[in-house]
């Protein structure tokens, strides 16, 4: 069944993932290091905005472009998995209140990847609490 607009349910999640996976783009990449840069002065811009924007960038997915973006991360912020988290903190402060237009996305599957070990636990959920919007994070 197709809706008002031409699309059935299928065509419509696809047209919105891909609507959402052009919002990681070289500008949003860049202000993302230029954003880090400015809590971390050692950041190399040019080395991680390249290194996300490799040859594959263009066919990649959503969730591929968000873990590409969170792998980088993990490369170029410190290995210190607490003192990462804290420049990440540190960025996201740097956006207006209630900016939350799905950019900040890979921020979990930053943690997914690097927040595994048993002693980051506590670390890792209070993160997810604070960059997902996730009822079930948040129950008590």
């Amino acid at each position: 069944m197709r809706s008002t607009l031409g699309y059935t349910p299928f065509e419509k999640e696809k047209h919105i993932a891909e609507l959402l996976k052009n919002k990681y783009n070289y500008e949003s990449v860049h202000e993302l290091a230029l954003s880090i840069r400015s809590v971390y002065h050692s950041f190399q811009i040019d080395d991680f905005v390249n290194d996300i924007m490799d040859e594959r960038w263009n066919e990649l997915g959503l969730k591929a472009r968000m873990r590409q973006i969170a792998i980088n991360l993990g490369k170029y912020l410190p290995a210190d998995y607490e003192q990462a988290l804290d420049i990440l903190d540190e960025v996201i402060a740097g956006y207006p209140a209630g900016f939350n237009d799905f950019s900040f996305m890979y921020l979990p599957d930053f943690i997914e990847v690097y927040g595994q070990d048993e002693r980051h636990w506590d670390l890792s959920i209070a993160a997810l609490e604070r960059y997902t919007s996730s009822p079930l994070l948040n129950l008590p």
